[in-house]
C-alpha cells in the first residue's frame, strides 16, 4: 500500500469506530495529533493525545461511555463516546486546543450522528497556525510552511513535554 492508501484506510477505520460508538452515544470526541507529512506516528504522540484527553475531560465534566484507541496509517487517536451536549463539548475541545500546551499539537473533533461540529457553527474563532499564528486553513491552502518545518516544531513540542504517568 502507498502512504496515501494507508492514511485513507486509517481514516476509514476511524469512521467505522465512530459509527460504532454513535450507536450507543449522542456524540464522539476524537483526539488525534496534527502530524504533517509522513509517517503519521511520532515519538510521544500517544502521551500527548492522552494528556489532551485528560484536559478535555476536566473541562467538559463528562465521563465517557466508551473509549477506543486506534493506531494505524492515519496515526494514533482516542475516540470517546458520550451522552450530553455536543456543543458544550466542542467548546471544551476548542478551549483545550487553545490553552493547553499539548493542545496545540492535537485536533479534538466532536462528531454527532448529523456530522462533525465546527468552530464556525458555534461562532468560535478559527484554529491558529502552529508556526505563525495565522489562520491554520489559510496557511495550509497557501502552502506557507514547509512540511519539514511543521514536523520539526511538532517534534520539539512533544520532546519538551514532561513525562506523563498515564502513558
Amino acid at each position: 500500500m502507498t502512504n496515501l492508501e494507508l492514511v485513507l484506510a486509517g481514516r476509514d477505520e476511524r469512521a467505522a469506530a465512530q459509527n460504532e460508538l454513535l450507536a450507543s452515544a449522542s456524540f464522539v470526541c476524537q483526539i488525534a495529533l496534527n502530524v504533517p507529512g509522513w509517517p503519521k506516528r511520532l515519538k510521544g504522540d500517544e502521551a500527548a493525545a492522552r494528556r489532551c484527553a485528560a484536559e478535555f475531560l476536566k473541562r467538559c465534566g463528562l465521563t465517557p461511555l466508551a473509549v477506543r484507541e486506534l493506531a494505524n496509517g492515519a496515526g494514533f487517536c482516542l475516540e470517546m463516546g458520550f451522552d450530553g451536549d455536543a456543543a458544550d463539548a466542542k467548546r471544551a475541545a476548542v478551549e483545550t486546543e487553545e490553552t493547553a500546551l499539548w493542545g496545540r499539537a492535537c485536533d479534538l473533533d466532536v462528531i454527532t450522528r448529523e456530522g462533525q461540529l465546527s468552530r464556525k457553527q458555534l461562532g468560535l474563532p478559527a484554529r491558529r497556525c502552529f508556526l505563525c499564528g495565522g489562520e491554520a486553513k489559510a496557511c495550509a491552502r497557501a502552502g506557507r510552511h514547509k512540511t519539514s518545518e511543521l514536523r520539526e516544531a511538532l517534534c520539539a513540542l512533544l520532546e519538551g513535554l514532561p513525562a506523563f504517568e498515564n502513558n
